[in-house]
C-alpha cells in the first residue's frame, strides 16, 4: 500500500566518553637495606590497594555520569537517550493518550498548548503553564494556511502533533521535535483532496494516530499512521458515512475507535473499528435524532461514551451507551438548555462529563448531569466563538473563546472541579476571526 512520507528527520548523535588513561605511578625508592619477606608482602599489598584506588577514581565519574543522565531507566517521552559506549539504549515507551485531538491539549512539559487560526490563516500557538502563574507565553506563528480550526493531540511517543485542513483542501500535519521546548518541524502534506472543516484525530489502541475528515460533498475519509510516531501514513480510505458537519472521533473503553457524524438526514451515524487498532471499519449504525451541526463526545466515569448534539432550535441533546463499549445506546434526552455554535464536552477532575457552550447572548454555559437532574451555570462573557476547553495538569478547567473585539479570551476554575471561576481575561491577545466569517 502506498505511503505518504516526508523523509527522514535529522538524527541526533549522542556524545561518547573517551577512555581515560591510567595515571602514571612514580618509581618507588630503592631500599638501602635488605627487606624481610613480611615487609615485601606489605609493600605488594600497598601497591594492589593503590591500583584499586586509582581504578575507583577513574570509573567514579563515568558511574556518576550514567546515574545523572538516567541511563538505567527508559528514556522519558520526548527526550532522547544519550549514547554511551557499552550501554544499550532503551526503546522509547509508548504513550497512548485517552483524549482525542482538540484545539487545547497538554504537552509533555505539562503545559496547556492552545492552537488557533490567525487572521492570515496561519496557525498560531500559545502555551500556559500553571508553574508560571497561568501566564500565557504569547503567540508563536507556526505557518501554514488553515481553512478551519487546527487541533493538537499527544502521539504514541507523548509528543504533541498538530493538524489542520488547508485552504487547498488538503490535511496538513506537523510533528513536534523530541523536546517540548523545541519548535515544531515543517508542515507535511497528507493530501486528502477536497476536505473542509476541522479534522478529528485520536490515537488508536496501539498509539498510531488516526484522522477522520469530511469532504465538501459530505464523504468521510480516514488516514492512519503506518507506525507509532512515524511520518509515514497509509492511503486515505472512505468511511461508509456522509456528514453534514465535522465528524468527531473517540476511543471506547475496549480500545476501538468510533467516529460520530450527523448526516444530511439529521440522524447521527456511528462507525467503529472492527477491532482495536484495525484499519477496517464496521457498517454505519444510525443513532437517530433530529440533529444538526457538529457533535461532541466524552467518556463517563463508568467507561460509557456520551455524545451531545444540538437540534435545529439549539436545544442540547444527550445520548449515552447503555453499557461500557457496548455500542448500544440509551436514546436521546433533552438537557433543557439552548446553545449556539458547537458544544465542547470534557471531563472535570472528578471524572464528571461537563458540556460547555454559548447561549444566544454569547455567555458561556457549563452544563452537567443526567436528565431530568441537569445543572447549568452561566459564566458570562461576550464570546463570538467557543474555541475549546481542557483540564490543565492540576485538574482545573480552562475555557478559551474569541471575544467581541476579536482577541482570544479565557476563564478558568480556581480549584479543580470547583469554583469560583476567574473573570474573563484578554491577556492572550491576538486578533482572530470566528470560523465562517
Amino acid at each position: 500500500m502506498p505511503l505518504f512520507t516526508r523523509g527522514d528527520r535529522p538524527g541526533r548523535s549522542g556524545g561518547s566518553q573517551a577512555p581515560v588513561p591510567l595515571p602514571d605511578h612514580p618509581a618507588l625508592d630503592q631500599p638501602t637495606m635488605p627487606m624481610v619477606p613480611v615487609q615485601r608482602r606489605s609493600d605488594r599489598r600497598l601497591l594492589v590497594l593503590a591500583g584499586i584506588g586509582g581504578l575507583i577514581l577513574i570509573t567514579a565519574p563515568i558511574v556518576a555520569f550514567s546515574q545523572a543522565t538516567g541511563l538505567k531507566d527508559a528514556a522519558a517521552p520526548g527526550v532522547p537517550s544519550p549514547v554511551v559506549p557499552g550501554v544499550v539504549s532503551q526503546p522509547r515507551p509508548t504513550v497512548i493518550s485517552p483524549l482525542p485531538g482538540a484545539p487545547v491539549a497538554v504537552d509533555n512539559a505539562r503545559r496547556l498548548a492552545l492552537l488557533a487560526r490567525g487572521q492570515d490563516d496561519a496557525v498560531l500557538r500559545s502555551f500556559t503553564s500553571s508553574q508560571s502563574g497561568d501566564t500565557p507565553s504569547g503567540w508563536t506563528n507556526l505557518g501554514g494556511s488553515a481553512a478551519g480550526a487546527p487541533v493538537a493531540v499527544r502521539d504514541g511517543h507523548g509528543e504533541l502533533a498538530a493538524f489542520y485542513i488547508g485552504v487547498d483542501g488538503h490535511l496538513w500535519f506537523k510533528h513536534q521535535a523530541a523536546q517540548a521546548q523545541a519548535p515544531f518541524e515543517q508542515w507535511t502534506d497528507l493530501a486528502g483532496g477536497g476536505l473542509v472543516g476541522t479534522p478529528a484525530v485520536a490515537p488508536d489502541a496501539q498509539g498510531k494516530l488516526v484522522v477522520a475528515a469530511r469532504a465538501a460533498d459530505g464523504a468521510v475519509r480516514v488516514v492512519k499512521q503506518a507506525e507509532i510516531g512515524a511520518d509515514e501514513w497509509t492511503d486515505w480510505r472512505p468511511l461508509p458515512a456522509v456528514a453534514e458537519g465535522d465528524p468527531v472521533i473517540y476511543r471506547d473503553s475496549r480500545g476501538k475507535l468510533r467516529v460520530f457524524a450527523i448526516g444530511p438526514d439529521r440522524q447521527m451515524w456511528a462507525v467503529a473499528e472492527t477491532s482495536a487498532g484495525a484499519n477496517e471499519w464496521t457498517p454505519p449504525t444510525s443513532m437517530g435524532g433530529d440533529l444538526s451541526g457538529t457533535p461532541a463526545a466524552a467518556m463517563d466515569a463508568k467507561g460509557r461514551l456520551c455524545v451531545f448534539a444540538l437540534r435545529a432550535d439549539g436545544s442540547l441533546q444527550k445520548n449515552r451507551e447503555a453499557e461500557a463499549a457496548s455500542g448500544t445506546w440509551s436514546g436521546w434526552q433533552d438537557m433543557g438548555q439552548r446553545l449556539v455554535g458547537k458544544p465542547v464536552a470534557i471531563n472535570d477532575a472528578k471524572g464528571t462529563v461537563v458540556i460547555y457552550g454559548l447561549n444566544e447572548h454569547g455567555a458561556l454555559q457549563e452544563i452537567w448531569g443526567i436528565p431530568p437532574e441537569v445543572k447549568a451555570v452561566d459564566h458570562g462573557g461576550a464570546i463570538t466563538e467557543l474555541v475549546g476547553a481542557a483540564q490543565d495538569p492540576t485538574g482545573r478547567i480552562f475555557v478559551y473563546g474569541i471575544g467581541a473585539k476579536g482577541s482570544m479570551v479565557s476563564t478558568h476554575q480556581e480549584k479543580p472541579a470547583a469554583g469560583p471561576w476567574t473573570d474573563w481575561s484578554d491577556e492572550l491577545g491576538g486578533v482572530f476571526t470566528p470560523l465562517g466569517q
